[in-house]
């Protein structure tokens, strides 16, 4: 544990120092994220902040003299992960389509997949199901790394949401990763998430930059893999924390993408749109709609966040079967809740608005009739 804490501080320190000089070289290359009508930013800010998440964390490993924790299995973690910030890179770069972007995908996955063996074999108890078939297996293990890689990557709408959700999950998972035994895994993330708070000091409201699709699709990635090892490895806790619920824990940890991904597509799809629309209608818009403003956003999401894991590591002793369903039902109530309070909100806010020209028209009506006095009758 000492060497965990070790890699947070040096990676911490490594990248406050780094970072007022990515700012300026941003700056300088006109590498800057421009708004347009599905951004909440109006000015130019630098963009890909997200490219030294991996490196400060590597060099921090190097410093600690941790090379001996690296697993044969872990250089094809490790080459995914590149691959990721590579195509996030890009895409900041050259704004990729959806489709390219999945392609290029496959390499990383399969890394992660048939390489370091990280795959979904089981649903642990949860619909009454356990083991599942190999290609099935394979199949789900790819639709959870592609839809929560990209659902983590839609919640980056703000400033600071996706860095202090990130800075949580990477947090949580190292530490129980490395209990597991897969130590150099447990390590990337405590040293991900020391960089991720030395980001925070400079994407916090008001942002000097922005971590970009190279971080954001880095983190949703890293989560979600870190997420199906610590599920498919539950049992290897037993000693320390006995889960009885992974699948639950694991929502709970990215409870905010999850349920605003799926609000956000079925909204779209009943509106008669494409699914993969961009809109301003992710729980961080809703809250801004709703008068507050990004730190504010920010922290009442993270404070959810807290809330669902803080019950589900309470409630740990009971099965997916029995706890995944209230948590399902709760965390939907609460995102149909928020849609409909801004709806609402929104709908008063118009009516008023219409309300308030209505009048003015009628007093420009009544301002344009001359009033009749009456004559003063002399009293004799």
């Amino acid at each position: 544990m000492n060497s965990l804490f070790f890699v947070f501080i040096f990676s911490f320190c490594l990248s406050i120092i780094a970072y007022p000089y990515l700012i300026k070289l941003l700056v300088l290359q006109r590498i800057v994220d421009k708004p347009d009508l599905r951004k909440v930013h109006n000015i130019e800010k630098p963009s890909i902040g997200g490219i030294l998440f991996l490196p400060t964390t590597l060099v921090c490993i190097w410093i600690v003299h941790l090379e001996n924790v690296f697993e044969t299995k872990e250089i094809y973690l490790l080459v995914s992960c590149i691959l990721i910030i590579a195509i996030g890179l890009l895409d900041d770069l050259v704004n990729l389509r959806a489709r390219y972007k999945l392609l290029l995908f496959i390499p990383a996955i399969s890394c992660v997949v048939f390489g370091a063996d990280i795959q979904l074999t089981s649903f642990q108890g949860l619909f009454w199901l356990n083991e599942i078939y190999y290609p099935f297996a394979i199949l789900l293990t790819v639709f959870t790394i592609v839809s929560m890689t990209n659902a983590f990557n839609l919640i980056d709408g703000i400033d600071g949401l996706a860095g202090i959700i990130g800075f949580l999950a990477c947090t949580i998972l190292g530490v129980l990763i490395n209990l597991q035994g897969h130590y150099f895994h447990g390590v990337l993330l405590i040293g991900v998430a020391g960089s991720i708070l030395a980001f925070l000091r400079f994407n916090w409201m008001p942002s000097k930059i922005f971590m970009g699709d190279t971080g954001s699709l880095f983190l949703g990635f890293l989560i979600t893999i870190s997420l199906i090892r610590f599920i498919e490895g539950r049992h290897l806790l037993a000693d320390t924390f006995s889960f009885q619920n992974p699948i639950s824990f694991s929502i709970a940890i990215i409870v905010i993408p999850f349920f605003d991904t799926i609000r956000v597509f079925s909204v779209r799809i009943f509106s008669g749109k494409s699914p993969f629309d961009p809109d301003k209608n992710h729980l961080h818009h809703l809250l801004l709609k709703l008068g507050f403003n990004h730190a504010s956003a920010s922290f009442i999401l993270l404070s959810v966040t807290c809330t669902f894991i803080l019950i589900a590591f309470l409630f740990r002793e009971f099965s997916d079967n029995s706890f995944f369903y209230w948590m399902f039902l709760v965390g939907l109530c609460l995102s149909v809740f928020t849609h409909y309070l801004t709806y609402g909100k929104s709908f008063a806010r118009k009516r008023k608005l219409v309300m308030k020209k209505s009048n003015h028209k009628v007093s420009d009506t009544n301002d344009s009739f001359p009033s009749i006095k009456p004559e003063k009758v002399p009293v004799s």
